[in-house]
C-alpha cells in the first residue's frame, strides 16, 4: 500500500482520513472557533463567542461533549448500575445485580427452602413419596407410623391360621380350618395341626440338619465334610479358585506387592509404565532450570528463566553490546545528558542528539543563521522588515506536572493558553510580562497532548507539549 501523508487527528481542521501517514500538518481552531473561524456558540449574534457551561467529566451520565465551562452539576450512577438504572452485572437476566444475588433452594416445595435466597444453587432437598420433610407419615390414620398409602392388610395375629407377617394393618383371621405338616420327621412338623397337608411337608437337605448346619464339619468351616474341594481359597493369591473350600497351601502370589498376576503395575495413575510406588517425583521439563534427568513424575516444581530472554541465572542471552542491558530491552534515542533531547529512558545511543549551538531551521522565511539557543529552541536573526511573532521553548517537554516557557527578550501584554485535543482552554493567564524563563504549574491538567498558545500584538504562536504521569 502506497504512503500517504496527512494530518491524522480527527480533531484537527484540516484531518484527511486517506492518509496513511501522520507528517505533522495538523491545523486546529482557536479556541470556541470552528475550523471556519467562526463561533461554535454565539446566542446573542453579537459576533463575541459565549462560552456553554455543562458538565465536563465524560465519566459522568449528564456529561456534555460540548461544554466550556465546567456547572459543577454532574450527575453520576449508583454503584452496580449504569446511567439508565441498570445492572451493569446480571448474568441471569433476573433483573437483580449479581453482587446483591444470594444462593440457595428457592423451590417453596422443598424441605430446605430459603425464602431470602434469589438465586437456585442446585441444593434443594425433598421428602420422600408419603413422607413430609421430617420423615412422618403424611396420612397415617391409624397411628401406627405406616403411611396409608403403604398399609397391607391381613391377619396380624401368629396364632390365627392365616397369619399374614407381612399385614400391617388387622385383617380377617381363620382360627378354625388349621391345617399343617403332621410328619414328625419333616422340618416343619406342625404339632398343632388339626389337618394333614403333608404337601407342605419340609425336609433338610442331603447332609445338613433342619437349620442348614452340615451334620459332618471336622474343620468347622460351615462346608460339610461330604462337600470340601481342596484348592488355594486365598482371593489375593494368583491360582485362587473360587471353587475350593478348602485350602491346601497351592496358593502363589505376585513377585512384588505392586505388581499383578502378570508382573503389570497395579497401580499407574498416569499410564507411563512407571508402578505409583516406584515413581521418582521432580522436574521432568529440559528445558526448565531445575530439570531432574532421575524424575519420572513432573510435580509441578519445574522453574523457568524469569524472562524468555534470560538464563537460568538471570543472565542476558543476548546483549551485542556488552552493557548489561538485554538487546530485547534496548531503547533507542539521545544519551548525552547535555544534550536538548536527552532521554533518560534511552539505554543505546541512536545519533539524534541537538546541541546547543547545532544549525537548524524555525520555518520562518524571514529569519536567518538559524541555531538551537540556550532555552533549546530553534531560533534565527529576524530577516527583512516583517517583525517575527513571538518566539518560545518549553521544557521539559513530555513533562510530568511543571513546564518551563523561555522566551529571548522583555515582552508585555502576553496572553498565555493551554488547550485540549478538542480544542478547549484548559488553563490561561492573560497580560502577562515575559523575561527569560517562566515555570508554569500545569499539575492539575490530566495525561495528554495539549497546544502552548501565545499571542500578542505581532500576532500567535503554538507548540505541542505532552503531560505524561
Amino acid at each position: 500500500m502506497p504512503v500517504v501523508l496527512g494530518c491524522l487527528d480527527e480533531l484537527a481542521c484540516n484531518y484527511n482520513e486517506e492518509a496513511t501517514q501522520d507528517d505533522g500538518s495538523c491545523e486546529y481552531p482557536q479556541p470556541l472557533l470552528d475550523c471556519n473561524g467562526e463561533c461554535l456558540y454565539d446566542a446573542d449574534g453579537d459576533g463575541v463567542c459565549d462560552e456553554l457551561e455543562g458538565c465536563m467529566d465524560e465519566t459522568a451520565c449528564n456529561y456534555d461533549p460540548n461544554a466550556t465551562i465546567d456547572s459543577g452539576m454532574c450527575a453520576y450512577a449508583e454503584a452496580y448500575y449504569d446511567c439508565d438504572g441498570n445492572c451493569i452485572n446480571d448474568t441471569d437476566g433476573d433483573g437483580l445485580c449479581d453482587e446483591f444475588e444470594l444462593l440457595g433452594c428457592v423451590d417453596m416445595e422443598a424441605c430446605n427452602y430459603d425464602e431470602s435466597a434469589t438465586d437456585d444453587d442446585g441444593s434443594c432437598e425433598y421428602a420422600i413419596e408419603y413422607y413430609d420433610c421430617l420423615g412422618n407419615c403424611i396420612d397415617d390414620t391409624d397411628g401406627d407410623g405406616v403411611c396409608d398409602e403403604l398399609e397391607v392388610l391381613g391377619c396380624m395375629d401368629i396364632e390365627a391360621c392365616n397369619y399374614d407377617e407381612a399385614a400391617t394393618d388387622v385383617g380377617s383371621c381363620d382360627y378354625d380350618s388349621c391345617a399343617g405338616c403332621m410328619d414328625e420327621n419333616a422340618c416343619n412338623y406342625d404339632s398343632d395341626a388339626t389337618i394333614d397337608d403333608n404337601e407342605s411337608c419340609e425336609y433338610a437337605e442331603e447332609f445338613y440338619d433342619c437349620a442348614g448346619i452340615c451334620l459332618n464339619d471336622v474343620d468347622d468351616d460351615g462346608v460339610c465334610d461330604e462337600l470340601e474341594v481342596p484348592g488355594c481359597t486365598d482371593i489375593a493369591a494368583c491360582n485362587f479358585d473360587e471353587l475350593a473350600t478348602d485350602d491346601d497351601g497351592s496358593c502363589t502370589y505376585p513377585e512384588e506387592d505392586y505388581l499383578d498376576c502378570d508382573g503389570n503395575c497395579l497401580n499407574d495413575v498416569d499410564g507411563d509404565g512407571v508402578c505409583d510406588e516406584l515413581e521418582v517425583a521432580g522436574c521432568t521439563d529440559m528445558a526448565a532450570c531445575n530439570y531432574d534427568e532421575f524424575a519420572t513424575d513432573d510435580d509441578g516444581s519445574c522453574t523457568y528463566p524469569e524472562e524468555d530472554y534470560l538464563d537460568c541465572d538471570g543472565n542476558c542471552l543476548n546483549d551485542a553490546d556488552g552493557d548489561g542491558v538485554c538487546d530485547e530491552l534496548e531503547v533507542a534515542g539521545c544519551t548525552n545528558m547535555d544534550a536538548c533531547n536527552y532521554d533518560e529512558l534511552a539505554t543505546d545511543d541512536d545519533g539524534s542528539c541537538v546541541l546547543v549551538g547545532d544549525s537548524c531551521d524555525d520555518g520562518d522565511e524571514n529569519t536567518i543563521n538559524d541555531t538551537i539557543d540556550a532555552n533549546c529552541e530553534c531560533v534565527g536573526e529576524v530577516d527583512g522588515v516583517a517583525e517575527a511573532r513571538l518566539a518560545f521553548g518549553l521544557f521539559p517537554n513530555p513533562t510530568t506536572g511543571e513546564v518551563t516557557l523561555a522566551v529571548t527578550g522583555f515582552h508585555t501584554g502576553v496572553t498565555v493558553q493551554v488547550l485540549d485535543g478538542a480544542g478547549r482552554v484548559v488553563w490561561a493567564e492573560q497580560n502577562v510580562a515575559l523575561q527569560g524563563n517562566t515555570v508554569l504549574d500545569l499539575s492539575d491538567l490530566s495525561s495528554g497532548t495539549y497546544n502552548v498558545m501565545l499571542s500578542d500584538a505581532r500576532g500567535v504562536n503554538v507548540k505541542r507539549l505532552a503531560i505524561q504521569r
